[in-house]
């Protein structure tokens, strides 16, 4: 057997540059640049995330910068980072969100188009910057998809017999 050493990192997230011709040409129509406001610790984590995974997924460097995009791109951070860029967010869809919540969303700025990921929190950006990128329909996310529904089925059917506790 001819295996690769990964690192559980590697393991994990196994970038790789898009195999598909007319997808990769769609992300890189889509994704000329990269805007990520803000200093912080996770801020930073998400941007070198992107450092990492977008020159192997579209096969060319792509510019991060923490300013306003003047072509297309890809704009990542929190609700409140990211109005200082123009990117609006309805209040409600805020409440809705919560604080483990993210929206990716495409909105058109001129005759730009952005790929915005925003959440009200920071770690919630972060998750959702992992799902953009991540391979979908592989084992690993099939499995997670499981985990999650199982989780959720979990929930809601001990959430019946909450109402047995309270006696109302």
């Amino acid at each position: 057997m001819n295996t690769k050493n990964e690192d559980s990192y590697e393991l994990w997230l196994r970038y790789r540059q898009i195999d598909n011709p007319e997808r990769l040409t769609q992300y890189r129509e889509t994704i000329n640049e990269v805007a990520i406001p803000g200093t912080s610790g996770t801020t930073q984590i998400i941007s070198n995330e992107l450092k990492r995974s977008l020159p192997v997924l579209l096969a060319r460097e792509i510019p991060l910068s923490k300013q306003k995009p003047d072509s297309n791109a890809l704009v990542v951070g929190t609700i409140n980072k990211l109005e200082a860029l123009g990117v609006n967010i309805s209040q409600d869809r805020c409440q809705e969100l919560g604080d483990e919540g993210f929206l990716i969303t495409s909105q058109l700025f001129g005759e730009n188009r952005w790929i915005v990921v925003t959440a009200n929190k920071e770690t919630a950006v972060l998750t959702g910057t992992i799902v953009v990128f991540m391979r979908k329909g592989t084992r690993a996310h099939r499995s997670i998809g499981y985990v999650y529904f199982t989780s959720m089925l979990g929930t809601n059917i001990t959430a019946l017999f909450i109402y047995r506790l309270t006696g109302t």
